[in-house]
């Protein structure tokens, strides 16, 4: 509107001056608009031609000045064209297109339209978006200002503008290989630790609980940092003088052949206190090994006068147990004498006459004791038998010298000394220590099985005379045969090396012995009954 008014008064003089110049038309009589009820309207619509009247029709510019003139008169205001009212509708703002990475930033500014120059000379200005930064010039994009950027002259094809992304080369097999194997390796691992978690004979319970209950197991076997630094103090009252290095080597290369099996190994000269030390310090499931403690405390209360051989033990259904032995089949109320339940306790290792003996020394608590007393640490009694879950425990180390001791003569007396020997001479299990030895020497051993561990305790006596106790204890993958192979294997070891060398200055240092035991049996056995 602004740009009609500024328009010079003389160029209106000159137009007005040519119409009245013109020759004057009959203008044909028109109805006045419905907008306008005025006289003054309706004789400026009758001076107007038909062409002119006629809708949809662009106006002449001599006409144009005199129309805008009677709207003015009509409505008393200053008119527009179409073209400006176009314009007003935009707000005389004009927008400033980003580029398409920055689309999200726009400003609008107002638009000059009184200086045609400025509008010929105006370029499309980019405000730099806040935050980030547009694109290097140099590729004829963008052209940097000093505080925002414009697009250059030269245009840019979207093929140009959104390059496609570069395809990801594929893998090679070895690639693929290395995750399959690295894959393999972890889980294997993580199945490994969760079995061995999960196996209970590798579990070490945190104390006893009552007879019938299983108490809750608390991890792995505890076992002592330095194996080989310290003594036991069941060795106390027995001298273990010198290590045999020669049968260690030979034992621990038996051992290095079976990677999947952990033996330990414990073996005892009787007559010198020699021994041979392969992880025998570590406390595992004793399975029914806990059965030559479980003797040696019977005989010390026959001896005290506490039980006679001849007594009467009464079968009840607390007692009966599953697995190794045939008592648990027998009817309720059977009686048995003590020696019946003591010798099927260790020649077929009988679980029902085991829980039978424990009842009659006073129970699980009372046997803790004891062991206690002579200085064993790792040999614990928590439950009944059969324990498949391997909470008793015990280790190589103290069950050798524990059958050492008996046969130097402490803890029991040379005719219980000899009762033991003749019970454990009856073990019907020959198939794990006996394998090793040659003809000649004789055997009096104690096996255990259960399914994470197989172990065989003996005293060997060799057609020299000479005496040895070893104790093998394997811990295996549940219920593997090998683990038999490694114990016949480590007995054989012992045995030749023991009967090669009777008598090597050396190693063997004799200590007298007043009373040298024999393994022979002096005491015959009653018939079993019931």
């Amino acid at each position: 509107m602004a740009a009609f008014d500024n328009r010079p008064k003389r160029r209106q003089r000159r137009q007005q001056t040519k119409q009245q110049q013109a020759p004057q038309r009959q203008q044909p009589a028109k109805t006045p608009s419905k907008r306008s009820g005025s006289s003054g309207a309706k004789q400026i619509l009758e001076r107007l031609s038909p062409k002119e009247a006629q809708p949809n029709q662009p106006r002449q510019s001599s006409t144009s000045a005199e129309s805008r003139n009677w709207w003015e008169k009509l409505f008393s205001q200053k008119t527009k064209s179409p073209a400006r009212k176009a314009q007003k509708g935009r707000g005389n703002l004009v927008a400033v297109d980003t580029p398409p990475r920055y689309a999200s930033v726009t400003e609008l500014k107002p638009r000059n339209n009184n200086n045609p120059k400025e509008r010929q000379q105006r370029k499309l200005e980019l405000i730099k978006p806040v935050g980030r930064q547009p694109p290097v010039s140099g590729n004829g994009s963008y052209e940097f200002w000093e505080n925002g950027y414009k697009s250059t002259p030269r245009a840019i094809s979207s093929s140009q503008r959104s390059k496609p992304r570069p395809q990801k080369k594929p893998l090679s097999p070895l690639v693929y290989g290395a995750r399959l194997l690295i894959l393999g390796i972890g889980l294997g691992v993580f199945v490994g630790t969760l079995l061995s978690i999960l196996d209970p004979a590798t579990r070490q319970p945190s104390g006893a609980t009552p007879t019938g209950q299983t108490p809750p197991t608390t991890g792995a076997v505890i076992s002592p940092a330095n194996p080989e630094s310290s003594v036991p103090s069941s060795t106390a009252t027995f001298n273990l003088t010198q290590e045999i290095t020669p049968l260690k080597t030979q034992i621990a290369a038996l051992s290095a052949e079976n990677l999947l099996f952990t033996p330990g190994v414990f073996v005892i000269d009787v007559e010198t206190g020699n021994y041979a030390d392969l992880n025998a310090n570590n406390a595992i499931a004793s399975a029914s090994t806990i059965k030559v403690p479980i003797l040696i405390a019977f005989l010390q209360d026959v001896e005290a006068g506490k039980i006679q051989w001849s007594e009467k033990l009464t079968l009840k259904s607390e007692f009966r147990a599953s697995g190794s032995g045939n008592m648990r089949h027998r009817k309720i109320g059977t009686e048995y004498t003590a020696l019946d339940v003591l010798t099927r306790m260790i020649t077929i290792s009988d679980n029902t006459a085991t829980n039978m003996v424990i009842d009659r020394l006073g129970g699980i608590e009372a046997l803790n004791r004891r062991f206690q007393e002579w200085g064993l640490t790792t040999t614990t009694l928590r439950n009944p038998l059969p324990d498949v879950q391997g909470t008793n425990t015990s280790s190589p180390k103290e069950l050798a010298v524990l059958m050492a001791r008996v046969m130097r003569g402490e803890l029991l007396s040379a005719a219980s000394r000899d009762r033991m020997i003749e019970i454990m001479q009856q073990t019907e299990n020959d198939s794990l220590l006996p394998k090793g030895i040659g003809e000649g020497a004789k055997i009096a051993h104690k096996t255990g099985n259960i399914g994470s561990m197989l172990a065989d305790v003996g005293i060997v006596n060799l057609p020299s005379g000479k005496q040895y106790v070893i104790a093998v204890m394997v811990q295996r993958p549940r219920r593997d045969v090998r683990a038999q192979k490694i114990i016949q294997q480590i007995s054989s070891t012992t045995y030749q090396y023991f009967n090669q060398n009777p008598q090597n200055p050396s190693l063997n240092t004799p200590i007298p012995n007043p009373n040298p035991p024999s393994i022979q049996p002096t005491i015959p056995l009653p018939t079993t009954s019931g």
